[in-house]
């Protein structure tokens, strides 16, 4: 919640993956790396800032501040299961108008669902695409309806959440 200090953790020196949910938990609208693993003895201050709807301010991130104040962004999670079966995945235009382009590479057949979700984790567009066949497949994602803003799309296999990417629709 905005505002909210859950105060200090100590951690072991590894790469994190910290999630970003709805309120009540049910979706990840965005997941983030946090490589702690050369962090031995030091410090550092995680925090979120910003608004998942861009239109109330500055874009939603994870940011590190360092003792010496030095800040950066974490960079958004890769997520663990996209090895397992895709070795490429390309999303353009950024930003789209009236269609997002997915290139997606796949390993093996494989069930794959997409959705696309606005800010607060609400699906507002969806698409069962059946067995797509092993090596290179393009999907087309209509964003014509939508207003103009930041959305998640979630490509689902299997019945897993595999590749969750931002998307901008002008």
């Amino acid at each position: 919640t905005y505002g909210n200090f859950y105060g200090y953790a100590s951690v072991d020196p590894a790469t994190y993956k910290i999630d970003i949910t709805t309120a009540d938990q049910s979706t990840v609208v965005a997941s983030y790396s946090a490589p702690l693993g050369t962090a031995t003895g030091g410090a550092a201050v995680v925090f979120a800032s910003g608004f998942l709807d861009d239109a109330q301010g500055e874009a939603f991130g994870i940011w590190v501040a360092l003792p010496d104040g030095t800040t950066f962004p974490l960079p958004v999670f890769v997520g663990i299961n996209e090895a397992a079966f895709a070795s490429a995945l390309n999303i353009y235009p950024v930003p789209a108008t009236d269609r997002v382009n997915v290139e997606l590479t796949l390993d093996n057949e494989m069930n794959v669902r997409y959705e696309l979700m606005n800010a607060t984790g609400q699906v507002v567009n969806s698409k069962d695409l059946g067995v797509l066949n092993t090596g290179n497949n393009n999907v087309s994602v209509d964003v014509s309806n939508l207003s103009s803003g930041i959305y998640l799309l979630n490509l689902n296999v299997n019945g897993e959440s595999n590749f969750t990417r931002t998307i901008v629709v002008e």
